[in-house]
């Protein structure tokens, strides 16, 4: 749609001059001189305002591109989940959102550095784009080691396969989750019959840290027996 408007502005442009001569003067401007002058300068002026308009497009995108990771920010998940609410219930078709938080990803980042980090969240993001069904589906960093995925048209036991498939992505393999001694929680809920946006948005939130509850409760190290702690008599 913006080229075609934009190359209509350009031919618009460019016959405004002869159509200004044609109305002032009854006639269109004989002498070649003009010609050449005036409809250079009308491409001049198209070529700025596509020119314009590109940059205004780059602009429009990196202010929902996440700058480390390349996926949707939080600005374009908030867009994209207010769309595709409304959008599931009018088609009658399933909706399902899963949020995705690393597990110690603070101690990669004292353990290793922030470079280290840093590569561990692109490598994340890639599994999620590379796990993902097709184009109706979108992977997002909402910020920090906080993901989420929006699967129009699936149902959750669906969506599940998928995420599985990206969980074994992210966590095993070369600079995957494992190599940092990190994991990954995820939550994941299907749109419910008379659910709003933000009750759908709160339930997989919820659904998300109740699993991260539940990890962390698995890795903490169990106390010692009493008996081990009481010294010999």
């Amino acid at each position: 749609m913006l080229p075609r408007i934009r190359w209509r502005w350009f031919y618009l442009l460019v016959a405004i001059p002869f159509l200004t001569d044609a109305i002032e003067e009854g006639h269109l401007p004989r002498a070649p001189i003009d010609l050449v002058t005036e409809a250079s300068m009308a491409v001049l002026i198209a070529a700025g305002v596509s020119l314009l308009g590109r940059q205004s497009d780059r602009l429009a995108v990196q202010n929902l591109t996440d700058s480390l990771t390349g996926l949707g920010n939080r600005r374009r998940f908030d867009a994209d989940l207010a769309r595709e609410v409304p959008r599931a219930r009018g088609l009658g078709r399933p909706l399902t959102l899963a949020f995705l938080d690393l597990d110690d990803f603070k101690s990669v980042n004292d353990r290793f550095g922030h470079d280290a980090g840093d590569a561990l969240l692109r490598n994340v993001a890639a599994a999620l784009e590379s796990g993902i069904r097709c184009d109706s589906d979108a992977a997002y960093r909402l910020g920090g080691d906080e993901f989420a995925l929006l699967l129009p048209g699936a149902a959750a036991a669906e969506a599940r396969e998928v995420l599985d498939r990206i969980r074994s992505t992210a966590t095993r393999g070369p600079g995957a989750l494992l190599e940092f001694g990190a994991g990954v929680s995820v939550g994941v809920v299907e749109l419910g019959a008379t659910e709003t946006t933000p009750e759908f948005y709160k339930r997989a939130d919820a659904a998300m840290y109740e699993i991260k509850k539940e990890s962390k409760t698995a890795r903490r190290p169990r106390p010692c027996p009493s008996s081990l702690l009481t010294p010999d008599p």
